[in-house]
């Protein structure tokens, strides 16, 4: 987890994020934390059905294993949801790793389990959407902005082949007719499985995203 630690308390404010280097507690005052009936009511953690406070210890592990109280896919789920809280992407130039990183946040606020790299036949896909931490994955997202548009193409292909996962392209507006005439021709049998988004798309559906999130915050709708 490099130099974060996370923890979870029976307050009413729970799930925050610290830093190694927090040095008062105004540090804490932007943090946007998932608070106690969230942590019951949509990620089942009991522990926050008792009427008074009370400290507890709970791990997070193999559920098989001695002691373990609830699943890692579950402190994923809910790392994931802080992290789509509290970690903006600034976005000052719509390069490839900005626009990766803003597939991997809405990801993220869709309470799926995305992945950035994801091995697929000695390639690697850019980011893959899963419904499950141990699942295959059911979207891929591939972002081209330059170089070989076919190769891209083909992993994608190959992601449906493979998982049956939706393809998305993201590529900049002057390439979108060259995408199509591509899908149209060599991937013509799964023309209509393809999904093709435009950098200034993907940013718009990032912004709509935290938007959003921040109403759902605001106003405690888990």
């Amino acid at each position: 987890m490099g130099s974060k630690t996370y923890g979870l308390s029976a307050t009413d404010k729970i799930g925050l994020l610290i830093p190694s280097n927090v040095k008062s507690l105004s540090d804490f005052n932007d943090v946007k934390p998932i608070r106690r009936q969230e942590l019951l009511s949509a990620f089942g953690i009991s522990i926050f059905k008792a009427s008074a406070d009370r400290w507890s210890l709970y791990l997070f592990g193999k559920v098989r294993e001695r002691g373990i109280t609830y699943s890692i896919d579950k402190f994923r789920l809910l790392l994931d949801e802080f992290d789509a809280r509290n970690e903006i992407v600034k976005v000052k130039t719509l390069d490839h790793d900005t626009l990766v990183e803003l597939i991997y946040k809405i990801g993220q606020m869709q309470r799926k389990y995305p992945e950035k790299e994801y091995p697929i036949n000695g390639a690697r896909i850019d980011v893959v959407w899963r419904k499950t931490l141990r699942s295959v994955p059911y979207i891929a997202f591939e972002v081209h902005l330059k170089g070989d548009l076919y190769a891209d193409l083909v992993k994608l292909k190959e992601a449906y082949d493979i998982w049956n996962a939706i393809p998305f392209l993201i590529t900049t507006s002057e390439k979108v007719n060259e995408a199509r005439r591509w899908i149209g021709g060599t991937f013509h049998e799964i023309e209509d499985k393809f999904r093709i988004l435009t950098v200034d798309e993907l940013q718009r559906f990032y912004n709509a995203k935290r938007e959003i999130k921040e109403f759902e915050v605001q106003f405690g709708i888990p």
